[in-house]
């Protein structure tokens, strides 16, 4: 319950944080002409960088400049016993997060990370992920402190059954509330 009421004050700071700073931005678009006269005639940024699998991109935080490369994608099965579902049946990304920046990272990443599939529906990434014998699934990318120059790498899970078609991945830093989007096409 603690953890709970933490990640909602969390939440609401970040949530007071973002409706003070601006407009979100998105990563490594290349600008025309054109795109520079839409932006200062005040018109929305153009949207996220694309990017796909094993692909890295530069997304910068509030406080810190982040590398964020997804290196690996996989299905997994509901798992099942005594005729109760554990674990739903999940598609999973495999991330890798380097802070490039001069100061410390700290995130929970399944708050930076959204999975949209062929219908255009989002799916937050999913805590409770089981192996197969019922104990929590190693390897999973949560709560991270990154040193400036170190890196972490990891699995996010996203409750998704086998007919459900995943379409891309979008990372913002910072719990969601970071200033660019990075974003990667999956098939």
């Amino acid at each position: 319950m603690t953890r709970k009421l933490l990640l909602v004050a969390v939440l609401l700071v970040a949530l007071i944080f973002a409706a003070s700073c601006g407009t979100t931005t998105s990563v490594d678009t290349p600008t025309t002409p054109s795109d520079e006269s839409q932006e200062a005639a005040g018109d929305e940024a153009p949207g996220p960088a694309k990017a796909g699998m094993g692909d890295t991109l530069s997304i910068a935080g509030a406080e810190t400049n982040l590398e964020v490369t997804l290196s690996g994608s996989k299905r997994v099965k509901a798992v099942k016993s005594y005729g109760m579902e554990m674990s739903p049946a999940a598609y999973g990304v495999k991330l890798t997060i380097k802070n490039v920046g001069d100061v410390l990272y700290e995130d929970s990443v399944l708050n930076c990370a959204v999975l949209i599939d062929a219908k255009d529906q989002s799916h937050d990434a999913y805590i409770g992920m089981v192996s197969k014998s019922g104990s929590p699934m190693s390897g999973l990318l949560d709560n991270v402190k990154i040193a400036p120059g170190d890196k972490r790498s990891g699995w996010l899970f996203y409750e998704m059954t086998p007919k459900e078609k995943p379409r891309k991945l979008q990372f913002t830093a910072d719990s969601g509330f970071g200033p660019q989007v990075g974003e990667w096409l999956l098939k």
